[in-house]
């Protein structure tokens, strides 16, 4: 089912986004208009990377302790740390130097982005453990 427009963000066309993180993006938003949010928001994207289990980065969350319940309940509730839109993440992802953007650049990029960090700490992930493994990961 194809989302409105509203919805829609340029860099999710980029061909520099390899297909997993094409299918992250519109997961989120998809989930964005499930909630009726009028923006994708940072937590629609971190629960799409969470759910998305072909992506390593999902086991990687899990481990760090996110709480998929309570990120749900944050985005019912509307917490304004997870409403944030995305676009300065995937901006940032795709300005980062990688001939492509991976679901774990997009994870990275929320541990170098301020409300990405502030989202993180809020709900139970070390920022700096998290960073440190997804550079091992890639690296």
């Amino acid at each position: 089912m194809p989302t409105s427009s509203r919805y829609s963000h340029p860099a999710r066309r980029s061909a520099r986004l390899s297909e997993l993180s094409r299918r992250v993006i519109t997961a989120a938003e998809q989930m964005a208009a499930a909630f009726h949010h009028p923006t994708v928001g940072l937590g629609h994207l971190l629960l799409a990377l969470l759910l998305e289990t072909r992506s390593p980065v999902s086991l990687l969350l899990q481990e760090s302790g996110l709480d998929e319940i309570r990120l749900r309940n944050g985005l019912l509730e509307h917490d304004p740390i997870l409403l944030v839109d995305i676009e300065s993440i995937l901006t940032q992802a795709l300005v980062s130097g990688s001939h492509y953007t991976g679901t774990e650049h997009l994870l990275l990029t929320f541990t170098l982005d301020q409300a990405g960090i502030l989202l993180l700490v809020t709900y139970g992930i070390k920022v700096d453990d998290l960073r440190s493994r997804l550079n091992s990961e890639s690296g």
